[in-house]
């Protein structure tokens, strides 16, 4: 007799398939990453990748950077499958991390009328509903007030002081 978890079910059989999308388009990510890096290696003048030139914007590509300089050890690296496993803890970390620093904003706001009386005058200044990353580095004010509820209310914090 097969065991419960071993007999195929439609719910058993999505979450195969949903794994493997997840798979497919992270291994794809990876070999992005990699191959981008690659390029900008042989471009620069020394042809190599360091621990101290990893400079990036995001996880993975500070990941694969990290594995791939050449002043590391081999039995430190990761294979692509180690780093793989990683990718959803990163997707659904960041996820976590921001839902509850926008709920604890939106909560200081709400505690906070003066401040977001302040905040919505620097936001109705945009003749736009879809400012640019230039314009939203120019909200200076929104910059203090994303500071601050991340100063009082870390999610890695034992509570917030909110």
């Amino acid at each position: 007799m097969l065991p419960a978890r071993l007999i195929p079910t439609d719910r058993s059989r999505a979450q195969a398939s949903t794994l493997k999308s997840v798979q497919s388009i992270g291994q794809g990510m990876i070999s992005q990453k990699k191959a981008e890096i690659l390029a900008t290696a042989e471009s620069d003048a020394k042809g190599g990748i360091e621990k101290r030139n990893i400079q990036g914007r995001d996880l993975l590509s500070l990941l694969i950077k990290a594995n791939m300089a050449t002043d590391i050890a081999d039995n430190a690296r990761m294979n692509d499958e180690e780093i793989l496993a990683q990718v959803p803890t990163f997707m659904f970390a960041g996820h976590e991390t921001t839902s509850t620093a926008a709920a604890w904003a939106l909560y200081a706001l709400g505690c906070h009328p003066a401040v977001h009386a302040k905040l919505n005058v620097e936001a109705r200044a945009f003749y736009t509903d879809t400012p640019s990353m230039d314009e939203f580095n120019g909200m200076t004010y929104l910059d203090y007030v994303t500071r601050e509820v991340l100063r009082l209310c870390s999610s890695l914090a034992n509570g917030p002081v909110c």
